[in-house]
């Protein structure tokens, strides 16, 4: 590794492990971005000067985001996982009952096995 420069990771050797680590960075980055709107309306909310009778709504509306946000990043990720770039997952849902399948989209690799024999 060559001082100075983060770690080189390999470039992805099919189109599904590229849009994976796509997917990845958005999700890191929609994280990160989430995450400080959020601490930003806690603080508007906390120290935004507001009048001691309004104190409970404050702390509801804090609370209510501070279940929400984790909600909804679950949802992102288990929709990118079912139906996204990186869909390894096959759900659904009927009359019948729901079904939930794992499924690898790359094409399987191709296994050689060879047998040695030494006779004395």
């Amino acid at each position: 590794m060559v001082e100075g420069v983060g770690m080189i990771l390999p470039p992805p050797s099919t189109f599904a492990e590229g849009q994976r680590a796509v997917a990845l960075w958005l999700m890191s980055a929609a994280g990160v971005f989430c995450g400080i709107g959020f601490a930003g309306v806690i603080l508007l909310l906390w120290l935004g000067g507001w009048t001691v009778a309004s104190e409970s709504q404050r702390i509801m509306a804090i609370s209510l985001m501070g279940a929400g946000f984790p909600l909804g990043m679950i949802a992102v990720v288990l929709a990118l996982a079912v139906g996204g770039p990186v869909g390894r997952f096959k759900v659904s849902a009927g009359k019948e009952g729901a079904s939930f399948e794992a499924e690898d989209r790359d094409p399987p690799n191709v296994v050689t096995t060879t047998k040695t024999e030494v006779q004395p």
